[in-house]
């Protein structure tokens, strides 16, 4: 079984201060669909940094 580990995802947070965008965007990408993403037991959203990646490069988008 694979070991998840914290290092390979951003926060909500993170994804927002890497793109200089606001929280409520990355939400809204989220929920489009357009952004893989997972909730913790403890409701923290997580975003593996291969799909932040992904979805950076497919979106052109800079990052900051």
């Amino acid at each position: 079984m694979k070991t998840l580990r914290k290092s390979d995802f951003f926060t909500i947070e993170e994804i927002a201060k890497l793109t200089n965008r606001s929280t409520h965007t990355v939400y809204r990408w989220i929920r489009e669909g357009r952004m893989e993403s997972f909730k913790t037991k403890l409701r923290t959203v997580y975003v593996n940094k291969k799909e932040v990646e992904r979805f950076l490069t497919v979106n052109q988008i800079p990052i900051y």
